[in-house]
C-alpha cells in the first residue's frame, strides 16, 4: 500500500508537470506569434529608429558628430555592420575618431550601446533576408550566424531574441506558414 501510494504521487506529480510543461509551450507560442505580428506590420520601417538631432554631446565638437553620423548612415546602407567580430575600436580607427566618441554618439543618437546597435542592425538584415529569401530559411542557426557576422551560434539566438522576443526558428516557421497560407489562397483553397 506504501508502494502504491508512492507510485501514485509520482504519477499525480509527472501528469501535473506535463500539464504545466503544455501549457506554457502553448502560452509561449501565443506571444511569440503576437511578437511575431507586431514584427511583420512594422517591418517595412527604417532598420535604425534615430533620434532627433535637437540636443548636443557637450564634449565632442558638433561637426564631429554630424560627420560620424554621415558615416554612420553610410555604415548602415552599405551593410559594413555583417563584418565579423566588429568593435568600436575598429570602427573609430575607420571612421578617424576614438571608440570612446564613438560610442557615446551611437548612444546618444541611436539610444543603445555599441553591442547592441550592431547586434540590432544584424538581426533586422537578417529578418530582411529570410522574408525575402527562401533558401536562407532552410539554413541552421550556425549558419544563420555567420551569415550576418555573429562570432558564435549562442549570440546570435541571443541577439535575435533581445530584438525579436522569439527564437529564430519560430520566426523562420511562421513565415513559411504565411508564405503557404498566401499561396493557398492564390489558388483558391
Amino acid at each position: 500500500k506504501h508502494n502504491d501510494l508512492i507510485l501514485g504521487l509520482v504519477i499525480a506529480f509527472l501528469f501535473f508537470l506535463l500539464v504545466f510543461l503544455l501549457y506554457r509551450n502553448i502560452n509561449n507560442k501565443r506571444i511569440y506569434r503576437q511578437k511575431y505580428e507586431e514584427l511583420m506590420t512594422k517591418g517595412k520601417s527604417a532598420r535604425v529608429e534615430e533620434r532627433q538631432i535637437t540636443s548636443v554631446i557637450a564634449d565632442i565638437n558638433q561637426d564631429k558628430i554630424k560627420s560620424l553620423l554621415k558615416q554612420l548612415e553610410k555604415f548602415e546602407k552599405d551593410d559594413k555592420f555583417l563584418e565579423k567580430d566588429l568593435t568600436s575600436s575598429k570602427l573609430a580607427v575607420v571612421f578617424g575618431t576614438n571608440a570612446k566618441y564613438l560610442s557615446k554618439i551611437i548612444y546618444h543618437y541611436r539610444g543603445k550601446k555599441f553591442v547592441d546597435y550592431i547586434n540590432d542592425l544584424k538581426v533586422d538584415y537578417l529578418i530582411s533576408l529570410l522574408q525575402n529569401d527562401k533558401a536562407v530559411r532552410k539554413y541552421s542557426n550556425k549558419a544563420l550566424a555567420e551569415e550576418v557576422g555573429f562570432s558564435s551560434t549562442q549570440r546570435f539566438t541571443n541577439a535575435f531574441f533581445a530584438r525579436t522576443g522569439m527564437p529564430a526558428s519560430f520566426f523562420i516557421q511562421e513565415i513559411k506558414k504565411d508564405e503557404m497560407t498566401d499561396i493557398d489562397e492564390n489558388i483558391g483553397f
